[in-house]
């Protein structure tokens, strides 16, 4: 079986750190060596 994609949502209030924890997970992905693609909006 071929690994599927996970989409994930985020939400919540202005400056609840949102866009930080978009980029923290980004960033273990790829130290985990997985490919990984972010939008921030």
């Amino acid at each position: 079986l071929a690994d599927m994609a996970i989409l994930r949502f985020s939400f919540g209030t202005m400056g609840s750190g949102k866009s930080t924890l978009a980029l923290q997970i980004n960033h273990n992905l790829i130290e985990a060596d997985q490919v990984s693609a972010t939008v921030c909006v």
